[in-house]
């Protein structure tokens, strides 16, 4: 007895899934830290955020628009003259002009204005009468350009900034929507890797009775308490074991080498915790039809048809003339003496106006505004199927729920029965009264009900978690 009782303590310590030094006990990660450290190590999850860096920086280049501009230009020119009157006298027309300007578009409100600096000068050389004839012109001035019909207020100047902003928003809320579907099938494996674990540990369990049973029956065959097909049933009984166990493991093995490139270690276990905690959240949610607009989807269309309403608004503006307002004024001194030139500007030159034009059909701005509406019918379609989509999706969930539910209570059941039947087989065995292979029988039974029962719960808890990510 003590010999068989080794054997198999040894059989059981040379099958265990972590069959590495008994001090090299796996440490346990309980989920938040699995999806967290899935999460960081993921490239489909850095993956997802491209295109929200990429709305980012096309919002940093429609702001552009608004960027202040200085210009600046200098010129020196000089040019021969003869002059007759003066008796064929030769000499030189000099100007010089520096011009500094800032110029900025207000896109809040649609103005342009523009700011000039300059300075002028102005002689003659080399002519006896006007040896000293110098003018010097500094002026300031400033010029304004408001719409009034066309980009009133901007509207037009503001589109491609605002519409940009509006996308930033929307690929926020997708990066939400894409890495809850990307985590979706990772969620699932953390408990799947629980269930192997336990499906393991089960066999492993069932495997150690089976091998007491056979050598238990051996011993009865070879002291002639037993028939020889007793005792080959029995050891067929343990091969099978055998054969599920490394199924078992290789299933559970090949799932940790999987989620290795992303946990970075082999030597961690799910927290058995986890399953639990998560089966009773999954048995005990209703699994009602939450509203539709508080899904991660509906907020991702109601910002994009906010969007579109916004750009329409933009593009019937669009079918408006120009009209555009224009005043200036620019403040100079005309001197003939440098020093004085600088002193003041007392001369003031001013200027308004107007611009107007009219494109008769403007064929690309209805267009343009066509083709917003045909976007925003096509946007208020995809919502309603979008609205069926998540209900017939919720009605679908809370259905396998419901029947889940209802295979684990019967398969309990079915559980308890097989185990008050098997304790009366053992009974009737142990007088004679029965044939060994009905225990066997039994005894399989009892294994595979407590993996289906396992495997039902995993289920029910893929379930909750699909519908979790469904109406969130």
């Amino acid at each position: 007895m003590r010999k068989s009782a080794l054997l198999t303590a040894l059989l059981l310590y040379s099958t265990s899934a972590f069959s590495a030094d008994s001090s090299n006990t796996p440490k346990p990660i309980d989920f938040k830290l699995y999806i967290d450290t899935v999460t960081a190590n993921m490239p489909e999850i850095k993956a997802n955020g491209i295109d929200l860096l990429t709305q980012i920086n096309a919002l940093k280049s429609a702001r552009s628009l608004s960027d202040i501009s200085l210009t600046s230009s200098g010129a020196y020119s000089s040019s021969s003259q003869v002059l007759a009157y003066l008796g064929n006298e030769a000499g030189k027309n000099i100007s010089s002009e520096l011009t500094a300007g800032l110029a900025k578009k207000f896109t809040s409100t649609g103005t342009d204005v523009q700011v000039d600096l300059g300075y002028s000068r102005s002689g003659m050389e080399g002519f006896s009468a006007f040896e000293s004839r110098n003018t010097y012109t500094p002026a300031v001035g400033i010029t304004v350009k408001q719409p009034i019909l066309y980009n009133f207020l901007g509207k037009v100047d503001r589109f491609t900034e605002n519409n940009t902003a509006m996308q930033v928003e929307i690929e926020k809320v997708k990066i939400l929507e894409s890495n809850k579907s990307t985590l979706n099938t990772y969620k699932k494996l953390y408990f799947q890797w629980i269930f192997y674990i336990k499906q393991l540990n089960n066999t492993e369990k069932e495997l150690a009775n089976s091998i007491l049973q056979r050598n238990q029956v051996k011993r009865n065959y070879q002291n002639g308490l037993a028939d020889e097909d007793d005792y080959q049933k029995t050891a067929a009984t343990v091969l099978e074991y055998q054969r599920s166990l490394e199924d078992n493991r290789a299933s559970l093995n090949n799932l940790i080498n999987s989620l290795f490139v992303y946990l970075g270690s082999r030597d961690i276990s799910p927290s058995d915790t986890e399953f639990d905690e998560w089966y009773q959240k999954a048995y005990t949610s209703e699994y009602g039809i939450i509203g539709f607009d508080q899904t991660t989807t509906a907020k991702i269309l109601s910002l994009a048809l906010e969007q579109l309403r916004y750009s329409k608004g933009v593009y019937e503006n669009r079918l408006l003339p120009e009209l555009n307002i224009t005043a200036g004024v620019t403040q100079k001194n005309l001197s003939g003496s440098k020093d004085d030139a600088f002193s003041d500007l007392p001369y003031r030159d001013w200027n308004l106006g107007f611009e107007f034009e009219y494109k008769l059909g403007n064929n690309e701005a209805e267009s343009g505004l066509d083709s917003v509406n045909i976007q925003l019918k096509s946007l208020q379609y995809e919502k309603e199927a979008a609205v069926n989509t998540y209900t017939k999706t919720v009605l679908t969930l809370s259905e396998s729920a419901r029947a889940l539910k209802q295979m684990i209570e019967k398969k309990t059941e079915y559980l308890n029965t097989l185990n008050r039947q098997l304790a009366a087989e053992k009974r009737k065995y142990a007088r004679g009264r029965l044939n060994l292979s009905y225990l066997i029988q039994t005894q399989n039974s009892i294994a595979s009900a407590k993996t289906e029962i396992v495997n039902l719960k995993y289920q029910l808890i893929a379930t909750y978690i699909d519908y979790i990510d469904t109406v969130i």
